[in-house]
């Protein structure tokens, strides 16, 4: 990568990190306040620790921890193959690993609140997606561009499951994550030459139906 890209991406991610921060923020007060089991009142509690979730929800949350254990694992990989080395994308990337490791804990949690079986391995079928473009990776761009597809996809996947659960808290928390993961899009998408915000409208193209790899 040359000298002038990486400054212009160095640039691009620092404008972007005082949205960021704030914007994360309130995506964990989201999902704090769905663990906790209270809505946006504060006064008003819900029932989801103690009434067992539906089927279809279960499986929308294995799903979504299989996910984010994917990118996980994803990220992982590409740090040690010390392929981004860009300093403030490196840290970028340090730094979205750490949420979706906390989006897996989230899932898992919600998983074993409603009574079903936690699942905290990678997506076998996206594993098989992605083994041959993973392990093929050879640059910087070839990482980020693969975690820029990830990203989608997740977000994707959590735009479709929102108004789909029957535990309305469920949806916000879906909904939270979501936007965090449509956040890593946009800060990831200069990088591999796209627009942060390509259309006034979001997609749900490319995701992930609950139960995908059988879950």
């Amino acid at each position: 990568m040359s000298d002038e890209h990486t400054h212009d991406h160095s640039h691009a991610f620092d404008r972007r990190r005082l949205f960021q921060v704030g914007g994360l923020a309130a995506a964990a007060a989201g999902l704090a306040a769905c663990i906790n089991g209270k809505g946006s009142t504060g006064d008003t509690t819900t029932t989801t620790s103690t009434t067992l979730a539906s089927k279809t929800d279960m499986t929308s949350m294995r799903t979504a921890s299989s996910i984010e254990a994917l990118l996980v694992q994803a990220y992982q990989k590409i740090l040690d193959a010390n392929l981004v080395t860009t300093p403030a994308v490196l840290e970028q990337v340090k730094l979205f690993q750490l949420q979706h490791k906390a989006h897996l804990t989230f899932f898992e949690a919600a998983t074993k609140r409603g009574s079903g079986p936690v699942f905290s391995d990678p997506n076998p079928a996206l594993v098989q997606q992605i083994s041959q473009q993973l392990a093929g990776l050879g640059s910087e761009h070839d990482a980020l561009q693969l975690l820029y597809n990830l990203e989608k996809q997740a977000t994707a996947t959590y735009q479709s499951n929102v108004g789909n659960l029957s535990d309305p808290t469920l949806n916000q928390a879906v909904m939270s994550v979501g936007g965090a993961e449509a956040r890593h899009v946009a800060a990831l998408a200069p990088t591999v030459g796209q627009q942060p915000v390509p259309g006034a409208f979001a997609s749900t193209d490319g995701a992930v139906a609950p139960g995908t790899g059988g879950l």
